[in-house]
C-alpha cells in the first residue's frame, strides 16, 4: 500500500503528466520514506500500519508525490540510478560520475531524497525524532 494513489499523484503533478511507471514509484516511494525518512518516527498507525492523524496522512501521501516528482525530473525511478552519472557514451566506454555533496563534511547525499518531502515531512512534525530504547522493569 502506497501513501499516494495514482489520482492524487496525478493531482500533484498537474499539468505535467504522470511519469510512466507511476504505480511502482509510488510504491518505492512509500518503502523510501518507511526504512529512510521516517525510519525513526513516531506517529499513531492502523492495523495497516498507515498514519491515522489527518496532518501525518496529508503530509506522506504529499511527500510521496514530491519524491516521484524528483525522481521523474531528475530521470530517476526510484532506484538512484538516475542522477549518478553527469554524461555516458557507449563509444569506447566514457562515464562522467556527478557528486553530489551534502553538508560541510562533503558526504555524497543520496540521490533519491527529494528537498521538498524531506520539507514536508519536518513541517508535519514527522522527523528529527532520535531512537528511543526502553527498560522493561
Amino acid at each position: 500500500m502506497a501513501y499516494a494513489t495514482l489520482t492524487e499523484l496525478e493531482a500533484w503533478l498537474d499539468p505535467e503528466p504522470v511519469p510512466s511507471g507511476a504505480a511502482r514509484m509510488l510504491a518505492r516511494a512509500t518503502r523510501y520514506m518507511d526504512n529512510v525518512l521516517l525510519k525513526t518516527s513516531v506517529y499513531d498507525v492502523d492495523d495497516n500500519g498507515m498514519p491515522t492523524d489527518a496532518d501525518h496522512i496529508v503530509a506522506m501521501r504529499d511527500a510521496c508525490c514530491a519524491l516521484v516528482e524528483w525522481w521523474a525530473e531528475n530521470g530517476d525511478d526510484g532506484l538512484g540510478a538516475g542522477s549518478e552519472y553527469t554524461s555516458v557514451s557507449a563509444g569506447n566506454i566514457a562515464l562522467s560520475k556527478g557528486s553530489r555533496q551534502g553538508g560541510s563534511s562533503g558526504q555524497t547525499t543520496d540521490p533519491r531524497r527529494a528537498p521538498e518531502a524531506v520539507e514536508i515531512l519536518d513541517g508535519a512534525g514527522l522527523l528529527g525524532h532520535e531512537p528511543r530504547t526502553y527498560q522493561c522493569e
